[in-house]
């Protein structure tokens, strides 16, 4: 079995150090498997994150992650009319 830190998954996706810690406190990221430095560095399950990658294309695709971007934004500007 191999584990992944943060280093390995900044390496495996194109997000930021800041973007990627976003990711890690959603409800929907996996568990670490255990962590260590007294609770300060996470560990995951390779096979943990490969399941997250599959539910989840704009962890590795730019055009996903775009696509994304662009429709939480118009759901965003949708809301905002709806308020006035």
């Amino acid at each position: 079995m191999r584990y992944l830190g943060v280093t390995d998954l900044l390496a495996r996706w194109i997000y930021t150090r800041r973007g990627l810690y976003k990711v890690i406190r959603r409800d929907s990221f996996p568990v670490p498997a255990f962590s260590i430095n007294r609770g300060h560095t996470q560990v995951w399950r390779e096979e943990d994150i490969r399941r997250y990658e599959l539910a989840h294309p704009e962890m590795n695709s730019e055009a996903a992650k775009q696509f994304k971007i662009r429709g939480c934004a118009a759901a965003a500007l949708k809301r905002a009319a709806r308020a006035r």
